[in-house]
């Protein structure tokens, strides 16, 4: 694609990652120890990596639930089960991704995301006209600007 310089990304510190996954849900209020613990554990099982936290938070976002966030801590484990020793960042960028999609738990939801997947990387995407070809395609039945 023309690319003249490479730039490796490096995972977040950890103070970084927990600030993002809080970031990203708004949530600012005083988290018990075991709420901070949970947190914690999520932006780890992540690797500190700034997609994998912000795609974790958001499938977690629905409602500020511990209960939720255990359940997400859980399925994140399993779902990256015997591959831990996998250091290549790709990969735990792909595992992270793939996780979300299968928490979607809605085919239509998985499509737009897979849609949303195939555009060109360096493409500037249009928020507006992307949710009207999900409509014009049956993905999703409406929106509001």
């Amino acid at each position: 694609m023309g690319c003249k310089e490479i730039i490796k990304v490096e995972p977040l510190y950890e103070e970084e990652a927990w600030e993002l996954f809080n970031r990203t849900l708004d949530q600012y209020d005083a988290l018990s120890q075991k709420e901070e613990e949970t947190v914690s554990d999520i932006v780890k099982e992540c690797a500190n990596l700034p997609l994998a936290i912000i795609k974790t938070a958001r499938s977690t976002s629905v409602g500020y639930d511990i209960a939720e966030w255990r359940n997400a801590l859980n399925e994140l484990r399993e779902h990256v089960k015997g591959q831990e020793h996998i250091i290549d960042m790709e990969n735990d960028v792909f595992k992270i991704l793939e996780f979300n999609y299968n928490r979607l738990n809605d085919e239509k939801l998985q499509e737009c995301l897979l849609y949303y997947a195939l555009l060109f990387e360096d493409f500037a995407i249009r928020r507006v006209p992307l949710i009207r070809y999900w409509i014009a395609k049956g993905l999703v039945e409406d929106f509001l600007v």
